[in-house]
C-alpha cells in the first residue's frame, strides 16, 4: 500500500500483547513511520478507535512543534540558522531567509509595509530602505503570510510562552 499510495505517519493498533510481534513483522520502511501505537479489541467500535487514533496524532504534532521550537532557539542562541522575536524574523521574511515561520496562535497586530519593496514593521513609519512613508495596514499578519506564502515558507502555529509573537528558521543567512 505505502508505494501505491505514500503516507508520512503510520498508527499500528491491536492487542497489547501481539502489537510487539506484528511490528516486527513490518518492514523497515513502514517502522520507520511510525508515529504511535493504540491498544484495542477487534470488537472495539470505530468511534471509539477513531478517538484513540486523535489523541496519537495530537499527541505526535504537539512533539514535532516542540522540536520545532527547541531547534529555532538553539539555532538562535548559537547564531545559526534561527531568528526569534517580531521585527529580526520580519526583516528575515523580507529578505527570503525564511523556510519556516512560527507564529503565536492567534496573532493580531497592525503595522505597515512599505508600498515599494515590502518590508514589514510593526511601528516604523517610513521604509529604512527606501525612505518613503509605509502603508498602515490593520491586519499585518495577513500581509506576513502573504509573503510566507509567496515564498513558500512552511507555517507552524505555536503558543506564545514558545518562542513570543514570531519566530523563524533560515534558509541561509545574510
Amino acid at each position: 500500500m505505502f508505494k501505491v499510495q505514500p503516507f508520512d505517519g503510520l498508527i499500528i493498533g491491536g492487542r497489547r500483547e501481539i502489537l510487539p510481534d506484528f511490528e516486527h513483522h513490518l518492514h523497515t520502511y513502514l517502522k520507520e513511520r511510525i508515529i504511535g501505537r493504540i491498544n484495542v479489541e477487534p470488537e472495539t467500535e470505530l468511534p471509539i478507535i477513531w478517538g484513540e487514533v486523535g489523541k496519537v496524532i495530537s499527541q505526535f504534532e504537539k512533539a514535532q512543534k516542540e522540536k520545532l521550537v527547541q531547534r529555532v532557539m538553539e539555532e538562535s542562541q548559537s547564531g545559526g540558522l534561527g531568528v526569534i522575536g517580531l521585527k529580526e524574523t520580519l526583516k528575515a521574511l523580507w529578505q527570503g531567509q525564511i523556510s519556516t515561520l512560527l507564529v503565536q496562535e492567534g496573532l493580531s497586530l497592525s503595522g505597515y509595509v512599505c508600498p515599494k519593496c515590502g518590508y514589514m514593521s510593526d511601528n516604523e513609519n517610513y521604509c529604512p530602505y527606501d525612505r518613503l512613508e509605509m502603508r498602515k495596514t490593520p491586519d499585518l499578519m495577513e500581509e506576513v503570510v502573504e509573503a510566507a506564502m509567496i515564498q513558500n515558507c512552511e507555517i507552524i502555529h505555536v503558543s506564545e510562552s514558545q518562542v513570543g509573537e514570531m519566530a523563524g528558521l533560515l534558509r541561509f543567512k545574510i
